[in-house]
């Protein structure tokens, strides 16, 4: 396995990982705290940071080339 792909690897694995927690902590929604619902958002920033990463990785490592009619 070359570096490439083990540091993907290891970005998916951290992306499944934040998304599963995130995915639980939504589902305890109404159980959680106020203070709880803060961290909440501060997961999903996360998540949505590291999923962008995620992607920018892929799109970069397979010189994909992405068009917008906009």
């Amino acid at each position: 396995m070359n570096l490439k792909d083990l540091r993907w690897r290891q970005r998916y694995e951290n992306l499944t990982k934040a998304y599963k927690q995130f995915e639980a902590a939504i589902n305890d929604f109404d159980k959680l705290s106020p203070l709880e619902k803060e961290g909440l958002i501060q997961r999903f920033e996360y998540t949505f940071d590291l999923s962008c990463k995620s992607l920018k990785q892929h799109i970069d490592e397979n010189a994909l080339v992405l068009y917008s009619r906009h």
